[in-house]
C-alpha cells in the first residue's frame, strides 16, 4: 500500500480514536457529576445506564487502539521502507481545501498535525 493510503488510513483512525476517546471522557465525567446529586430511583438507573455505555466504549476504544496501533506500525515500515527521516513531513490531502501533516518521530512513532486550511 503506497504511503499517501496508510496516511489516510492512519488519520481517519487516530481521528476517530480520538472522537471516541473524548466520548468516554465526557461520559465518565457526567457519571461522576451524576454521583454527586442525591439518588432517585429514576437518576439510579440513568447512572446504570451510562455505566454500561462507559464498558462498551472501553472496548470500543480497546479495538480502535489495536487497529491504530496496526495502521501506525505499516505506514511508519513503509515510510522507512522509502528513506523517510525523523521529522520528515508528507502531506495527506484530505479535501481540496485541507491537508494534514503525517511524520516520523524520533521516537519510531508517528505524529499528526491538525488539518491545515490551504489558501
Amino acid at each position: 500500500m503506497k504511503i499517501s493510503e496508510l496516511a489516510k488510513s492512519f488519520y481517519a483512525v487516530k481521528t476517530s480514536f480520538c472522537e471516541q476517546e473524548k466520548d468516554l471522557l465526557l461520559t465518565e465525567k457526567l457519571v461522576n457529576d451524576l454521583l454527586k446529586d442525591p439518588q432517585t430511583p429514576d437518576l439510579e438507573l440513568e447512572i446504570s445506564g451510562l455505566k454500561k455505555n462507559i464498558k462498551i466504549q472501553q472496548e470500543l476504544l480497546g479495538s480502535k487502539k489495536t487497529e491504530l496501533d496496526i495502521v501506525s506500525r505499516e505506514l511508519l515500515g513503509q515510510m522507512h521502507s522509502e528513506g523517510f527521516k525523523p521529522e520528515q513531513k508528507t502531506e495527506v490531502h484530505l479535501t481540496e481545501s485541507s491537508y494534514v501533516e503525517i511524520w516520523p518521530t524520533k521516537k519510531e512513532t508517528l505524529a499528526c498535525s491538525t488539518p491545515i486550511k490551504r489558501n
